[in-house]
């Protein structure tokens, strides 16, 4: 299990664009609802059409995460770009503690991909628990030149 701590975007790529983020209702529309900010976002931002399949992915996967655990509160995803990279958080109220595995799970399994495709797929990646035990905070960088999936 990989858990770091978050760290911004690496600066020398260029100056950032303001991060834009958006709150979910946490419920069944969540993912596709956040899947398509993501999408939108990169688009805006020139991204490649396999760094935007891999961002929907990505961002489903820690929405459907943060729907099915987080017990109260919103979700709150947030898009951050530079001329290189872009870097996705998914931020949720849950208090119960994130468990994340980086191995995949048997074929058989439905599911237990989620953070294994995260780390999978990007070049940096994270989940830290919010202090005071409000929430989590996982994130994920992708290039915007693709080579993701």
């Amino acid at each position: 299990m990989t858990v770091t701590t978050l760290t911004r975007l690496d600066p020398t790529l260029d100056s950032p664009l303001e991060p834009v983020g958006r709150h979910f209702r946490r419920d069944g529309h969540a993912p596709q609802a956040a899947r398509n900010f993501v999408a939108d976002t990169l688009v805006k931002a020139g991204a490649d059409d396999d760094t935007v399949e891999a961002a929907k992915l990505l961002t489903s996967e820690l929405v459907t995460n943060a729907v099915l655990y987080a017990n109260r509160g919103q979700i709150h995803v947030s898009v951050e770009t530079t001329a290189k990279q872009a870097e996705i958080v998914v931020t949720d109220a849950g208090r119960t503690r994130a468990h994340v595995s980086t191995q995949a799970p048997a074929q058989e399994e439905e599911h237990g991909r989620g953070w294994f495709l995260v780390e999978s797929f990007s070049v940096d990646c994270g989940i830290e628990r919010i202090p005071g035990g409000n929430g989590h905070r996982a994130r994920f960088v992708l290039d915007l030149d693709g080579g993701a999936l």
